[in-house]
């Protein structure tokens, strides 16, 4: 609220000759104008006093409020109470939200072109919350996989063993990814082997596993990593594990850099080298993988 304050007008007087009796409307707007506002409306707020609602503008700004004024008969004086606040105008929201936006250009391309799908179909899965539609991507993965993109057969198998968008299939995850193995998606002959690793099933997981890694594909590099360091199979080979989630680690892989990392905190394979974990871990963990995050502050004080 504005203090009371004193001014000294100009007589803005209507009846001087009438009893003198000042302007309170004409006082209250001067008074405004004087303020900066413009475009003012004033409106008596009822009762005896002179108090008047007031709608205004100031720096292009709606503003609302009161005004009050006291004058005295035949006085060039008058005192105001003023309350009169402006709201900015909230900004314009845009239509659509970066993440609509995104996922608005990840749909044309996969439109465009059946080979974009896995990026869309990966984007309502890992993408922002606000955007995830795990049924939509399952659909998105099965249309291209009838159009011979592979990875997205990959993807679609991936969804069917762990029931995401759908139910649980274990049978159909089998028949995506071998159909997508078969076809040379290394990625497919990875899931593959991965499946075939958790029924148990070595012997069959290891040349898949070694067929997607030498396809340039690094999850089949590290599931050979973690054959060696279990001992699935045969013998548990730490050096062995080590070679292979180094050449999946130095292909990006973060998971293979954090298996890798703590393989070196424990002294698996080699010594300890408490630099090198340290700097494995801090890498997976920035770049997002959260169980490298939770062996960093395991293994690195």
């Amino acid at each position: 609220m504005r203090p009371q304050r004193l001014i000294l007008l100009s007589c803005l007087l209507l009846a001087i000759a009438l009893g003198g009796c000042a302007d309170h409307q004409a006082l209250a707007l001067t008074e405004l104008e004087g303020a900066g506002y413009t475009e003012i409306t004033l409106t008596h707020a009822g009762g005896a006093g002179h108090a008047y609602e007031v709608v205004a503008k100031k720096d292009g700004v709606d503003c609302k409020g009161s005004i009050s004024v006291t004058a005295m008969p035949g006085s060039s004086t008058a005192s105001f109470d003023t309350e009169v606040h402006c709201k900015k105008p909230e900004p314009e929201k845009p239509e659509f939200s970066e993440d609509e936006l995104a996922l608005q250009k990840a749909e044309a391309a996969c439109k465009k072109d059946p080979k974009a799908c896995p990026e869309l179909g990966k984007f309502l899965v890992e993408g922002p919350l606000s955007t995830r539609d795990l049924p939509r991507a399952r659909q998105v993965h099965a249309d291209a996989c009838k159009a011979d993109v592979l990875d997205s057969c990959s993807h679609l198998g991936s969804l069917q063993l762990r029931g995401l968008g759908g139910d649980r299939d274990e049978a159909a995850a089998e028949l995506s990814y071998t159909g997508a193995c078969e076809k040379q998606s290394m990625l497919g002959c990875a899931n593959l082997g991965r499946l075939r690793y958790i029924n148990r099933k070595f012997k069959d997981a290891k040349p898949l596993f070694e067929k997607s890694c030498m396809g340039g594909e690094m999850t089949g590099c590290e599931g050979l990593g973690m054959m060696l360091r279990e001992g699935a199979g045969g013998k548990e080979d730490y050096k062995g594990a080590r070679k292979w989630f180094q050449m999946a680690c130095d292909g990006g892989h973060m998971s293979s850099c954090t298996n890798l990392g703590v393989m070196y905190a424990k002294g698996e394979g080699g010594g300890h080298n408490m630099s090198r974990a340290a700097e494995l871990l801090t890498a997976a963990c920035e770049s997002g993988h959260q169980a490298a995050c939770s062996h960093k502050k395991r293994y690195i004080k």
